[in-house]
């Protein structure tokens, strides 16, 4: 009997059997950025994507980290805004209660396009994104639609564990240590769900100085989001001056991670708000 050969068109359809995400190169779109979204910010844009009329990659994470008052809920909900009015629905998670429908409708965000889903534990985040992405794909495989989707993450650095929440209660003095831990496998397990939907991954996140010869800004959760995010925007900021007094502050952007565009600092200004 003469030997049958096994061609890479065999090999690709066992591996189309194996993983209906795969497929040979020149078809695939599957880490394809195929839309940009506006951050609000047109020097932003050019910062995380190299254009001015770029943005937030559509299929990526990305990081907005800084101290208190540099801006990162600001940026977030310009993006969501602009998001919006690009098609999108929005998934809100906020573990810092500092967001409400009113700061929201003063960004110019129609609310009917947000789902806002107050968060405490990284446990809950991660049970909550994990269901909601594997019921999208189970509707995509199967032919139907699903809705344009970001989601925001404000912040990673505040979610607190369950084993923190329950050694509180007991008046446990115990360092809890899984959180960077479970923040890792969040990351591991929802890159992929959220690649293939199209969904773009917002997340803010808490800075502090390391304590090493030469101080460095570093953002909190362990090396998790930092190695799973395709953009870490790191945010620092300056009092701005009308005189004596001061009118806002001079925001410094800086990317520390960027496969997008070569990481190039910028500076913005943002005005307080008389009230």
């Amino acid at each position: 009997m003469a030997k049958k050969d096994f061609t890479f068109d065999d090999l690709n359809k066992e591996l189309a059997e194996l993983n209906p995400l795969g497929s040979v190169m020149d078809q695939s779109n599957f880490s394809e950025v195929t839309e940009w979204i506006h951050t609000g910010n047109y020097h932003l844009n050019a910062c995380v994507s190299g254009s001015l009329f770029g943005g937030w990659p559509n299929n990526r994470s990305s990081s907005v980290a800084g101290p208190s008052g540099t801006g990162k809920t600001f940026l977030t909900l310009n993006s969501v805004r602009e998001a919006i009015n690009m098609g999108y629905n929005v998934i809100y998670y906020d573990s810092e209660a500092a967001v409400d429908k009113e700061q929201m409708i003063k960004f110019g965000i129609d609310i009917t396009k947000v789902n806002y889903q107050p968060m405490n534990t990284v446990q809950d985040f991660r049970t909550s994104i994990t269901t909601i992405t594997q019921k999208m794909q189970e509707i995509k495989r199967k032919g139907g639609e699903i809705p344009k989707l970001m989601i925001i993450l404000d912040s990673a650095g505040n979610l607190a564990t369950a084993k923190e929440i329950a050694d509180a209660a007991s008046g446990s003095e115990k360092s809890d240590m899984t959180r960077s831990k479970i923040l890792k496998s969040i990351f591991r397990i929802i890159m992929t769900p959220l690649a293939d939907l199209k969904i773009p991954f917002i997340f803010t996140n808490h800075t502090y100085q390391s304590q090493s010869f030469i101080p460095m800004q570093i953002a909190g959760g362990g090396t998790g989001p930092e190695y799973a995010a395709s953009i870490v925007l790191m945010l620092n900021k300056a009092q701005l001056k009308d005189g004596a007094d001061k009118v806002g502050i001079i925001v410094t952007a800086k990317p520390s991670k960027n496969r997008f565009a070569k990481p190039t600092p910028i500076k913005f200004h943002l005005n307080l708000v008389k009230v």
